[in-house]
């Protein structure tokens, strides 16, 4: 198989590749999961992930960055292909986590498999139906594989401002956690709202 890149690594879910290393946060405040250090033997939590941009700070260390520079930390590494190499090991089991902190209405029970580019020609075809420019579509939206209650599912997904999905095929249409908004900014002078993202992509340009 192909070795992740740097790009889709740092769109791996910092919160998530700790949960499939067997670390959980210890508290929430916002968009800030705060964590006992994985890197280092301690009693307090000093180790911070700021979940919106996906970067983490241990306060002990004085030390953070991406994921990348996390897991060469993490496995005491030298190269960022081998850093690489780790996250996608990791990558099939990564799941938006939801903890009991969660405020309510968040959606549990969701594991995302994968995400990529979109491709799939059930899920094209159904863009199509709904009158929807597919070379547009590709800029935005991706495939998303994911189970829920133990059942595989795939699904159209648009990412939020702080790293959900809104996902949506023919049967289905939910969301998966942190609901959010998308802003989608075109220079333009005028705010447009739309009610979802087949709203947007139907009638947006």
């Amino acid at each position: 198989s192909d070795i992740m890149n740097s790009k889709d690594a740092k769109k791996i879910s910092l919160v998530g590749y700790l949960y499939s290393l067997g670390h959980s946060p210890l508290s929430r405040r916002g968009e800030h999961f705060l964590y006992l250090s994985p890197l280092r033997e301690k009693r307090h939590p000093s180790f911070q992930v700021n979940q919106t941009k996906n970067i983490w700070f241990d306060y002990g260390m004085g030390r953070g960055g991406t994921i990348i520079d996390f897991t060469l930390l993490y496995y005491n590494l030298s190269e960022v292909s081998d850093a690489l190499k780790k996250i996608a090991e990791k990558a099939e089991e990564i799941t938006p986590v939801s903890f009991s902190f969660h405020p309510p209405g968040y959606v549990s029970g969701f594991e995302i498999v994968k995400i990529k580019s979109l491709e799939n020609k059930t899920l094209i075809n159904y863009l199509k139906e709904r009158g929807i420019n597919i070379e547009i579509a590709k800029k935005q939206v991706h495939e998303i594989y994911f189970k829920q209650s133990g059942k595989n599912y795939f699904a159209l997904a648009f990412q939020n401002q702080s790293g959900g999905y809104k996902v949506r095929n023919r049967y289905f249409k939910g969301c998966i956690p942190p609901k959010d908004i998308t802003i989608v900014c075109n220079e333009s002078d005028k705010c447009n709202v739309f009610e979802g993202f087949m709203d947007y992509r139907l009638y947006g340009k």
